[in-house]
């Protein structure tokens, strides 16, 4: 139910491909499924912190496998050294380092949007980042427009529904 018109849009696990779940943002459902497993504790023990992350895995996987809709996850950056080159790298900001690696393999097109001036990009190309593309083209000052990935998703056969098929 959307809390500003009232409007009832039913379970997002009928929704077909003429609608879009965007989830803003995964800091806030890391600390969502941070405070299911532990409350408000300052310090959550470590042991705590595998369940954190495979409860948030649990529903990505979920949601990437299992919805019909186009889903969209918004997430900060976060450097993450690499423990084989010691370089930084740029990866999603989550709860642990063993998540955020994983998080991208779930998703067809994962880019990094940049602030330009007055204009917002994306890039598909950014050197020691977590990017991927399999609908956008490489490039490091895309547009940013949902539209090319779904015009690029019709043309790999995607069609829109307009009525719901699941039951």
């Amino acid at each position: 139910k959307d809390d500003r018109s009232g409007k009832e849009f039913g379970d997002v696990m009928e929704w077909n491909t003429n609608r879009v779940l965007v989830i803003d943002g995964l800091s806030g459902l890391s600390m969502m499924a941070r405070y299911l497993r532990c409350g408000l504790t300052p310090l959550p023990p470590q042991s705590d912190y595998g369940v954190i992350q495979s409860n948030i895995f649990s529903l990505l996987s979920l949601l990437t496998q299992g919805l019909r809709c186009h889903l969209v996850l918004i997430a900060h950056i976060e450097r993450e050294p690499d423990i084989i080159t010691g370089a930084l790298n740029k990866t999603v900001s989550t709860i642990g380092r063993k998540l955020a690696p994983t998080i991208p393999t779930l998703f067809d097109d994962v880019v990094i949007a940049e602030k330009r001036g007055e204009d917002f990009t994306w890039t598909t190309v950014e050197p020691d980042s977590d990017t991927k593309n399999r609908n956008l083209p490489l490039g490091n000052e895309l547009p940013q427009d949902f539209g090319l990935l779904i015009e690029a998703w019709k043309g790999n056969g995607g069609e829109i529904e307009e009525e719901t098929t699941r039951q």
